[in-house]
């Protein structure tokens, strides 16, 4: 029964999405990876620009338990530095997302403890004695996928 499903998922995979190629010997059961654009060439690991989601995002059902806002900064936070900030004038522009959305995703992250920030304060010197305050954003450990071993950029 499992057989025979597995096997039509990778037909649908094959056939309809080009993601997969199958060996058609029978029995042999080789299934190769595609690339994920459906041109049907072979698949090449990302050389740079790629971030991964943690296990933890499976495992602690976060995939469920996530708004699409959270889902999106998470997203968007897997892909910077250790340390990022992202000026509230910038989101739309970067990320096509906007600051109500931005906000919304952060303070659920910060609520479910996935994210912490800090505010730095800095002298701007154009403004004579006027300071900017900056959000600097961290993804906890366990999220931060650039730490964990195995991890090359």
């Amino acid at each position: 029964m499992h057989g025979e499903r597995v096997s039509r998922i990778f037909r649908r995979l094959d056939e309809s999405y080009r993601l997969v190629s199958r060996d058609r010997a029978r029995g042999s059961g080789r299934v190769t990876s595609l690339r994920e654009d459906g041109s049907g060439e072979a698949y090449t690991a990302p050389a740079s620009r790629y971030f991964r989601l943690p296990f933890a995002y499976w495992e602690e059902e976060w995939h469920r338990r996530l708004e699409m806002p959270g889902k999106a900064v998470l997203l968007i936070a897997l892909t910077l530095e250790t340390n990022f900030v992202v000026p509230p004038t910038q989101v739309k522009a970067w990320y096509g997302i906007s600051n109500d959305t931005w906000a919304s995703g952060t303070t659920e992250l910060m609520k479910a403890g996935l994210l912490k920030s800090r505010v730095g304060k800095e002298r701007n010197w154009m403004k004579g004695l006027a300071y900017d305050h900056d959000v600097e954003y961290a993804l906890t450990p366990r999220f931060d996928t650039r730490a964990m071993p195995g991890f090359t950029r």
